[in-house]
């Protein structure tokens, strides 16, 4: 289910719980607009980032659901040191892309 090809890097098992450890908290959340998690795309980056995306309705990603998610992923790091990263993909996105938020922008993730 995990594995992917080129760049992008086949997760262990320890990696594995803390995606699922992120799901959990991304639960937890009750966010208003509705948020599937494409589990096909769950990916570790070769920087060693674990790339979780997630598609929203809408045009825009959600700010207020990056933020949230960051501070979770930094609770995470602590307690793991696997750095775990949200990426959006609004479904109403003329460039169909996958978001995530960078410290004052959107970074686009190919």
């Amino acid at each position: 289910m995990l594995k992917e090809c080129g760049h992008l890097l086949q997760l262990d098992e320890v990696e594995k719980g803390v995606v699922q450890d992120f799901l959990s908290l991304l639960d937890e959340q009750k966010f208003s607009t509705k948020i599937l998690v494409l589990s096909n795309r769950i990916h570790r980056t070769v920087e060693g980032i674990i790339v979780v995306p997630v598609s929203l309705n809408g045009v825009l990603p959600s700010l207020s659901l990056a933020l949230l998610m960051d501070h979770k992923s930094d609770q995470l790091y602590k307690q793991t040191s696997c750095r775990v990263r949200l990426a959006q993909c609004p479904t109403d996105d003329p460039k169909k892309g996958m978001y995530v938020w960078g410290d004052s922008d959107w970074q686009t993730l190919s």
